[in-house]
């Protein structure tokens, strides 16, 4: 199911816009705004109504010891909340890590596009750890649940957030990809499944 959401996501918002004309293509972007949205919404319910026995995992539950926190009082609002204050400011330490990386690699005359690679890593630390750390407990399911939902998430908040952004700040986006990351898009999905 991850990975046709991912087709899905990707067909949509960076192969679809080669198809659609110029006096089209804002209407086309409020469109991916609100698809992507309702993709997130059903992707969120689906991890944690529908089918959350996929990602709940039984295995030793000897070794875990029981701590004295209700998960039955979850304050829904507030986790969400400081969901999104979080990424704001993983947003923004990215950026300003991203200048002082630029600087540096400009005097080292290195490709810049290091830069991109370094702050994307430190970006998806978080689930880097947890997934090398379910991968060294031998829990595949969960490093692939991790790899997937990830790129998924990443996609389906990534986008609507830059093309909203975009109309605020009144800058034109191409999501459009070149022939060469589509077929390279194409091979990594393939290769996933």
């Amino acid at each position: 199911s991850y990975l046709s959401m991912l087709i899905v996501a990707i067909g949509i918002s960076m192969v679809l816009p080669h198809f659609i004309s110029d006096a089209h293509i804002s209407l086309f972007m409020l469109f991916i705004v609100v698809v992507f949205i309702i993709l997130y919404l059903v992707f969120t319910k689906v991890q944690l109504k529908n089918h959350k026995y996929f990602f709940e995992y039984t295995e030793n539950q000897e070794t875990i010891k029981p701590t004295s926190v209700s998960h039955n009082n979850i304050n829904g609002w507030y986790h969400a909340i400081l969901l999104v204050i979080y990424i704001v400011m993983i947003g923004f330490l990215s950026e300003v890590l991203s200048v002082f990386m630029e600087n540096n690699l400009q005097e080292l005359e290195l490709p810049l596009a290091l830069g991109a690679v370094g702050v994307a890593i430190i970006s998806a630390s978080p689930e880097l750890i947890v997934a090398l750390r379910a991968a060294l407990e031998n829990r595949m399911q969960t490093v692939v649940n991790i790899a997937l939902g990830a790129s998924l998430a990443t996609i389906l908040l990534t986008v609507p957030s830059v093309i909203i952004i975009s109309m605020v700040a009144g800058l034109d986006i191409d999501l459009a990809t070149t022939p060469l990351q589509e077929f390279l898009f194409g091979l990594t999905l393939l290769v996933s499944i």
